[in-house]
């Protein structure tokens, strides 16, 4: 339990209850992660802005059992605000296509699909790009982030992202209520994340073969006893290592509010303490969000030109006292035309090259990098981030030619004792470009001993 203390004029002040206390409880790992928390409706005016980043903690530092090392990876992100009539996932409930699509292969396609076929009840779609490898500093790579708004009929907001390679493995967020009871929107919303299962592919191990769950089982968080070889397993039942943190920041609020009032002693605090320490002459009447990062300058040329950045004003305490401009504007140069050269990318190394995209033939290769720096003048850094070439795998592989997955696992033998056949199978990934049978095996056999059979007396 945390207990705050105001102190003035050397009287201390001390509010045991309310804001001013946080009571932090340790998450509940026997939870079923069903969510039965009624969503209510939203009595806030106007509409709030929010900033969603994400912070992925995957690596093999943090969870070391079987980290796969080549093609750890985040998913696109892909996710909404919307209203209770519409929920992407939720736990105890079963992925649609679109949530299956994002599980097992990570590709947010369908998902946006089915999420802008929900016009009426969806007020932004949210996207942010995949992450290669899973984890980087972030003085390397930025955290990848992505804007949204809300207003009183969508003030949810769900999100999703797939961790990679595995079966059906996310993480997200499922119907966050960004709506006070206070009528007011939340200011900040921190949360740490386990990974889920998406019922629909019964694989254990990050890298298992596709393996369908005939009948789809619902979603449900992972757990440390889900199976001895997965790499989240703990035979004393632990609770599963974080793999991520999203923080959902309120950025601004636009249109009449209903409630003027901060929310609550941490908006006070956070509206009252900008993040940017710069001397400007803003009356202490005057409330200000944080100023905006400085746009594109105006400019492609060495001609001068300009860029602005904006801030909004959120309250005026006395009216009497004229509040500044919410715009700010500053001279610049295109790139490349700076004395400083404030225009220079810096940029990461290439990563490995990705698996060609094809086992039989010609295919296509890529490979990315990253920015390690923004230009110092708020230009846009136009230097490639992605490579693509051709790339050819078994030269000799004809139209005939089948392509089938990896052996699967070994079944359980056939016998409890004695001799018996055990068996692994495969599965035909494509067929034949000249339309033939597919020749190649997709079981196999082979024979197993137990321990001898013991007759009864």
């Amino acid at each position: 339990v945390y207990r705050a203390s105001i102190v003035q004029k050397r009287i201390i002040y001390f509010q045991d209850e309310g804001s001013l206390t946080k009571k932090i409880c340790e998450q509940d790992s026997t939870s079923d992660g069903v969510t039965d928390k009624p969503i209510l409706d939203c009595c806030a005016c106007g509409t709030a802005k929010y900033r969603l980043t994400f912070y992925g903690n995957w690596s093999e530092k943090t969870h070391p059992k079987d980290f796969p090392r080549r093609t750890n990876h985040w998913s696109a992100i892909i996710g909404s605000s919307h209203s209770k009539n519409y929920i992407l996932w939720e736990y105890g409930g079963y992925a649609s296509e679109g949530v299956k699509q994002v599980a097992e292969l990570g590709s947010p396609v369908k998902m946006e699909e089915e999420i802008r076929q929900q016009s009426d009840e969806v007020l932004t779609v949210i996207k942010a790009k995949a992450q290669w490898p899973a984890w980087q500093p972030l003085n390397v790579r930025a955290a990848p982030s992505a804007e949204f708004s809300v207003d009183r009929h969508r003030h949810l907001m769900s999100f999703l992202t797939m961790l990679g390679p595995s079966p059906d493995w996310n993480v997200g967020l499922s119907a966050e209520d960004l709506c006070t009871k206070d009528c007011g929107w939340v200011q900040k919303v921190v949360q740490d994340l386990i990974p889920w299962d998406a019922g629909t592919d019964s694989g254990v191990t990050y890298e298992s073969p596709n393996k369908p769950t005939v009948p789809q089982e619902k979603i449900r968080p992972l757990t440390s006893l889900d199976h001895p070889q997965s790499p989240f397993y703990d035979p004393e039942g632990g609770s599963i290592k974080l793999v991520a943190r999203v923080v959902i920041e309120r950025i601004a609020r636009k249109g009449e509010q209903c409630n003027i009032v901060p929310d609550n002693i941490d908006d006070i605090v956070a509206d009252l303490a900008p993040e940017e320490k710069e001397e400007d002459d803003t009356p202490e009447t005057c409330i200000y969000s944080n100023w905006s990062p400085w746009s594109a300058c105006s400019s492609s040329t060495c001609e001068k030109g300009k860029r602005m950045r904006q801030r909004m004003l959120k309250a005026q305490l006395d009216l009497s006292v004229p509040c500044p401009d919410t715009q700010d504007f500053q001279p610049c140069m295109g790139p490349g035309c700076s004395d400083e050269d404030g225009s220079t990318c810096m940029m990461s190394d290439w990563i490995t090259w990705s698996p060609c995209s094809v086992s039989c033939g010609m295919g296509t290769r890529s490979r990315e990098r990253y920015v390690k720096q923004f230009p110092e003048d708020g230009s846009m850094c136009k230097v490639p981030t992605e490579e693509t070439e051709k790339c050819v795998v078994n030269e000799e592989c004809s139209p005939s030619s089948c392509l089938v997955t990896e052996w699967g696992e070994w079944d359980e033998c056939s016998a409890s004792c004695g001799t018996g056949m055990k068996r692994r199978h495969r599965m035909i990934k494509m067929t034949p470009a000249d339309g033939s049978m597919c020749k190649a095996e997709t079981t196999e056999a082979e024979k197993c001993m137990m321990p001898e059979c013991r007759k009864c007396p």
